[in-house]
């Protein structure tokens, strides 16, 4: 349960930071918008994963 966690924060601190990043690379900006979807898809993926295995 603690890795999840841990995870999941360290997803958290990606997203803010890719988000960060973006504003200052516009070229950037689309990849992680298409990146987006599949991040919040496998987040929610591995949330019922892992509550199921808990």
């Amino acid at each position: 349960m603690l890795q999840f966690i841990v995870d999941l924060l360290w997803l958290l601190f990606l997203y803010s930071w890719t988000d960060i990043h973006a504003r200052a690379h516009v070229n950037i900006h689309w990849t992680v918008y298409c990146l987006k979807p599949c991040i919040i898809i496998w987040a929610t993926i591995y949330l019922c994963a892992s509550s199921c295995c808990c």
